[in-house]
């Protein structure tokens, strides 16, 4: 919910922007109408009003697997869904046709998102599916976090521990201490560190060119032969042939660390990428695979890029007890023709299309009926799909480790020992369930300031020093309480500040406070604009 008010808010700004430009330039003006679908009313219904929403929220992972049963039913079996069923459901007590729960994971770039639907059918000339939701989460491990972790292990840091790891572990690491260079740690730490009063602005803009120009490409050659079972070695020339990097860059980083980036070569090795994928997705899909088991889904259907390795394949086979043909790979998978952006033989040329097509497959099917004998019933879609905030609380080390606001507890507390606070939410009440952020607690500068001001005239010269002595006076305070509500029927993911009390019991006041929308982890930003890395090396 909160993320739909920020979409439409930003909707605002847009439209905003073009009625500027329309005053400047009437010919050159976006003149579509831009909406978010559902729209933050439709999402607003509380628990109990639900029926009255007019569309669901187009996730990625339901779209996965409405392309799926589109293209198997209306294109490889004519439009006979009996055939899929008898082939992969099973039948329920008290029902005449099979059912056929379908489990579908898309791994994205910054988020992986899990679905389980069962599918019932009717067939009277068209084909009708219900997907009935019975399961539905994101989890914030995905693509980004691989490319992080082989920038980090193959480009940055790392020990060679035997012969297979050389020029494929942490080689800006290895390549200084074999030129014998000194404060290896130091210089490291220096360039990819979490940022510093050493480090300037020069030093943050050759950061994020360095993960963009040198570092993104070399990761796309390790990713791009991940699945050849092969090793190679290149040169700086054969990684650059076409695109060089910048030569201040290259310069940057010689000033920084004693010697050239050009010198360095680099071991292609489909071994080590694919022990990097194991170790960054192993945890999740054995998470989503005991999910999967728990609800004895008849198929798994898998989307995104990152899907495309055969190792990530190989963890469902490894934690989930299912055969290869019930395994779809969408990016392997031959979906046929039909489908806008497949290749001459018929599979899908871009994993980002997926979910465009299957919202589109919803729409024509679910909505306007525009689909030749086949619809879709999306009445469980809309009503059933809502937010999974149903355990909320401060998280710590990337854990909620008490939940403060629960489905039964509406009031609660939490210590405040410093500031900002990162409060995230979960569905399942489990320390080990993944939580995700939604907000950060902040001191209020704007009623800070407001409240400085008041106390007489100030030089601006001396505003800021006297918030800031404002601030540390409350944080003498500490540790504070500090109590939240909401109304769980009406909108979970919604909190408030209700009071706040000092560790002397004495009331702080609340106004003091805010909630800021905050779904990273990282208040400073995301590592792929900040290009910062949390480092190990001594």
């Amino acid at each position: 919910m909160a993320i739909r008010e920020c979409a439409a808010d930003a909707i605002k700004i847009i439209n905003e922007y073009n009625g500027i430009v329309t005053d400047l330039d009437e010919e050159n003006v976006y003149d579509a109408e831009v909406q978010v679908i559902p729209s933050v009313k439709d999402l607003s219904y509380n628990l109990e009003n639900l029926e009255k929403r007019k569309d669901w929220i187009y996730d990625e992972a339901t779209s996965a697997q409405l392309v799926y049963l589109y293209g198997m039913i209306g294109h490889k079996f004519n439009g006979d869904a009996d055939l899929l069923f008898d082939l992969f459901g099973k039948k329920a007590e008290n029902e005449d046709k099979n059912n056929l729960t379908v489990a579908s994971l898309d791994i994205g770039g910054g988020t992986s998102d899990l679905m389980i639907c069962k599918y019932t059918y009717k067939n009277n000339g068209t084909t009708e599916i219900l997907p009935d939701p019975l399961f539905w989460e994101s989890f914030n491990l995905a693509g980004d976090d691989l490319v992080r972790d082989l920038i980090q292990q193959i480009i940055i840091e790392g020990n060679i521990t035997d012969e297979s790891d050389k020029l494929c572990t942490g080689v800006i690491e290895n390549g200084a201490r074999a030129r014998e260079i000194k404060n290896i740690s130091q210089k490291l730490n220096g360039f990819f560190g979490k940022d510093s009063n050493n480090i300037g602005y020069k030093g943050k803009l050759m950061r994020t060119n360095f993960i963009n120009q040198i570092a993104m490409p070399i990761v796309t050659q390790y990713m791009e032969n991940a699945n050849e079972n092969k090793e190679f070695e290149l040169t700086y020339e054969e990684l650059f042939a076409e695109t060089k990097p910048n030569i201040e860059l290259l310069d940057y980083f010689e000033e920084h660390f004693g010697f050239r980036f050009e010198e360095l070569n680099w071991k292609i090795s489909s071994k080590k990428t694919n022990s990097i994928i194991a170790s960054v997705f192993s945890k999740l899909i054995k998470q989503v695979s005991n999910v999967m088991h728990l609800y004895n889904c008849d198929l798994v259907v898998l989307a995104g890029r990152p899907c495309s390795f055969n190792s990530l394949e190989k963890l469902f086979y490894k934690y989930h007890s299912i055969t290869p043909n019930r395994l779809i790979n969408l990016n392997k998978f031959w979906i046929g023709r039909w489908y806008p952006f497949a290749d001459n033989n018929g599979y899908i040329n871009d994993p980002k299309t997926v979910v465009t097509i299957g919202c589109v497959i919803s729409l024509m099917g679910g909505s306007l009926f525009k689909l030749e004998n086949f619809k879709i019933d999306i009445d469980h879609l809309k009503n059933k799909l809502i937010s999974t905030a149903d355990f909320i609380g401060p998280i710590e080390d990337n854990a909620i480790a008490e939940e403060v606001l629960t489905p039964k507890i509406e009031s609660g507390h939490f210590t405040v020992n410093t500031l900002p606070v990162l409060i995230g939410f979960k569905r399942i009440q489990s320390r080990y369930y993944p939580s995700r952020p939604i907000y950060s607690v902040k001191f209020n500068d704007e009623k800070i300031t407001e409240v400085v001001q008041r106390r007489g005239d100030m030089p601006d010269s001396k505003l800021a020093d006297a918030i800031e002595e404002f601030k540390h006076k409350i944080r003498k305070k500490m540790p504070l309480k500090m109590y939240i509500t909401r109304d769980f029927m009406r909108d979970k993911e919604r909190i408030q500040i209700e009071e706040v009390t000092d560790f002397e019991h004495n009331d702080v006041s609340k106004s003091y406070f805010e909630l800021h929308v905050q779904t990273m982890s990282d208040e400073a930003g995301y590592w792929l604009d900040t290009g910062e890395f949390i480092l190990n090396v001594k």
